[in-house]
């Protein structure tokens, strides 16, 4: 199987924590010192495109035991988490959600942990 783009965080989501009318979000680490900036390596929080904060790279690539590298869980948690999409436009908007909604949206925060 082909390498996909590296996995992410749904971006629809970090849109949610971005600076207003912009695509960044600031990144704070619990386990380093604060000393806030712009620069990833030496500023903590820094200010990041959400698409850059996103990614991980290959973090649900499974790897066989031949040493293949296999994609489709990647594939497949993407797939899960925009099921989501619509339910987190919707609350955006102040409307109201049905119990499926709740349900797909219990789903989507359960992949997020």
């Amino acid at each position: 199987m082909a390498k996909p783009h590296h996995h992410e965080l749904p971006q629809l989501y970090l849109k949610g924590f971005c600076e207003p009318n912009t695509s960044f979000v600031w990144i704070f680490h619990r386990d380093r010192p604060f000393s806030p900036g712009k620069q990833r390596d030496k500023n903590n929080p820094f200010r990041c495109g959400k698409r850059n904060a996103a990614l991980r790279g290959d973090a649900y690539a499974v790897r066989r035991l031949d040493g293949t590298v296999h994609y489709g869980a990647e594939l497949e948690l993407g797939k899960k988490e925009r099921r989501a999409d619509s339910v987190i436009r919707k609350i955006r908007a102040f409307e109201t959600i049905s119990a499926s909604d709740k349900d797909a949206l219990a789903h989507y925060i359960g992949l997020l942990i």
